[in-house]
This record gives C-alpha cells, sequence and structure tokens, in this order.
C-alpha cells in the first residue's frame, strides 16, 4: 500500500532553509548511499523549487512522525517533485520523524536535482530507500526472507 500526501496546498518561506539543511545534514550515516538517475523521459526532470517546497515542509515541521508499515512506501508531492521513503524491512514497520528526513530530501535537491537528475538514497543504517523525483521511482526489488514468508523486499 502507498500512501501519497499531496502538498500543493503548503505554502513555505525557503528563505532561512539554507542554514536549517546544513544543520541537519549531519545526521546522514556513512554507510548511507546516494545515487544521482537519470529521470524517466515520459515524464522529465523533478521541478527544483517543487523539490525545495516539499523538503521546507520537513524544515517547517521537524517533529511531526510518519509512521511506515513494512515493505510499504510513503510519498509526499508537490506540483512536478515527489519524494518517497520506502521501509524495505520485511517484518518490522518504522516510524520517522521529518526531522530525519530533511537532511536525505536536502541532499538529494542540492546533489541531484538541482542538476537535472533524481535522486535516490540506499538508507542502509535504518533499511530504506528514498527518492526525490520527478516521477516517484521506485525502489529495486530483490528476494528476501521475513520468518517463514516468502515476501521481496526492495534492495
Amino acid at each position: 500500500m502507498t500512501r501519497t500526501l499531496n502538498l500543493s496546498n503548503v505554502v513555505h518561506d525557503t528563505s532561512s532553509n539554507v542554514a536549517k539543511s546544513r544543520a541537519a545534514s549531519l545526521s546522514l550515516d556513512k554507510r548511507d548511499d546516494l545515487d544521482c538517475l537519470n529521470p524517466d523521459a515520459r515524464v522529465g526532470a523533478a521541478n527544483v523549487e517543487d523539490c525545495n517546497n516539499v523538503c521546507s515542509n520537513f524544515l517547517d515541521y521537524p517533529t511531526v512522525s510518519v509512521h511506515i508499515l513494512a515493505l510499504d512506501v510513503a510519498i509526499w508531492e508537490l506540483g512536478a517533485c515527489q519524494f518517497g521513503v520506502a521501509n524495505r524491512d520485511p517484518c518490522s514497520p518504522t516510524t520517522l520523524t521529518f526531522g530525519v528526513l530533511i537532511s536525505y530530501c536536502q541532499g538529494m535537491l542540492g546533489e541531484c536535482v538541482i542538476n537535472g537528475l533524481d535522486g535516490y538514497y540506499h538508507v542502509s543504517s535504518r533499511n530504506l530507500a528514498m527518492t526525490l523525483t520527478g516521477d516517484g521511482a521506485t525502489p529495486r526489488y530483490s528476494a528476501g526472507p521475513c520468518a517463514d514468508s516468502k515476501e521481496s523486499v526492495m534492495a
């Protein structure tokens, strides 16, 4: 099940986001891998301003939490930008604050989206995958066990 939150009615003052995002970037783990990928040609690149506003939502509400079930995806979208978080754990749900999401969103924005590419984080420290794209790129899948289950996990 994928849950999508449309942020089109949310307005942000982004003038102070640079200092906030620098402080937030300190929370990234050394095991987390960022990849910048070519966007889907059918959709095109994400809109930088829309993605900045998606990231601003996390900056403005750092204590808000999101609960993501095992093998579930949560997506926040605004215009031509989507930020997605996939829980790759086949057995356990996860709860994240927006404060945790800030650094990943800003990292993909500053390294990938601003250069016309989609951002993809493999967050091995938390068994998550995150994307910042124009079309909501889907994380890769591979087989993985959950007790006696034959479910799939995102790789």
